[in-house]
């Protein structure tokens, strides 16, 4: 449970799903196959692009 609000519905059956102010935070897309499509992130500047890169090409472990 998310507990997101149903917003917006596309035409082709997408679910827009929303937390915020933001017109959307989750979509959820028809499709044959179920998997991932897309990620965004919402990030400040060029200097939290790069790390935000930096973290992606060298993630750290946890285990």
């Amino acid at each position: 449970m998310f507990g997101l609000q149903i917003g917006e519905r596309g035409a082709d059956g997408t679910v827009h799903l929303r937390m915020d102010d933001r017109h959307r935070r989750l979509s959820i897309h028809p499709g044959q196959e179920e998997r991932l499509a897309y990620v965004g992130w919402e990030l400040s500047g060029k200097v939290a692009i790069a790390e935000a890169v930096g973290e992606l090409d060298n993630p750290r472990r946890s285990d």
